[in-house]
């Protein structure tokens, strides 16, 4: 088994101008951390965060279905609802920049949703609309990042017909 000791350093000086070094080391079995950072607070203390091996899973929520289906970001990334007739998708609230987010659309028992969506969302030019599949039952999937610079949610990507 091998062993990656990476270092960060950091040095603050304190009000009398003594300079203080900070020494970090992150010992990794295997060299497998996938992600590694050193924060240092504005009150001279240090925070690492290490993360070895780990999957992020998705927080999967419900949406409700309503004429305008309502979601809000900081709840997860990924949103599920079942349509019970023709919906708007209204604006998310609480987005972060760079913000990843899959809508889980599926139809109810009749079939034949549509989904409209409000003007926060820009489509991209290979998709061109966002029209779901018609058959009952069946799952459609819509994928989208949040642009904070110019305040769009942008579709990149969509997903029809999963049953």
């Amino acid at each position: 088994m091998s062993v990656a000791q990476p270092t960060a350093t950091t040095k603050r000086s304190s009000a009398a101008g003594t300079s203080h070094s900070l020494l970090h080391r992150i010992i990794a079995a295997d060299t497998d951390a996938a992600a590694q950072s050193l924060v240092v607070n504005s009150d001279g203390s240090t925070t690492m965060t290490l993360v070895k091996n780990s999957t992020i899973a998705s927080k999967v929520s419900a949406l409700t279905d309503a004429a305008t289906i309502a979601t809000n970001a900081a709840l997860g990334n990924v949103f599920t609802v079942t349509l019970g007739g023709n919906r708007t998708l209204g604006a998310p609230t609480n987005p972060v920049d760079g913000q990843k987010v899959v809508w889980r659309f599926k139809q109810d028992g009749t079939g034949n949703r549509t989904i409209s969506l409000n003007a926060i969302f820009r489509v991209a030019t290979d998709i061109g609309s966002v029209t779901l599949s018609t058959t009952a039952a069946v799952t459609d999937y819509m994928g989208a990042i949040y642009n904070a610079d110019d305040v769009k949610w942008d579709v990149i990507a969509l997903m029809n017909g999963i049953s």
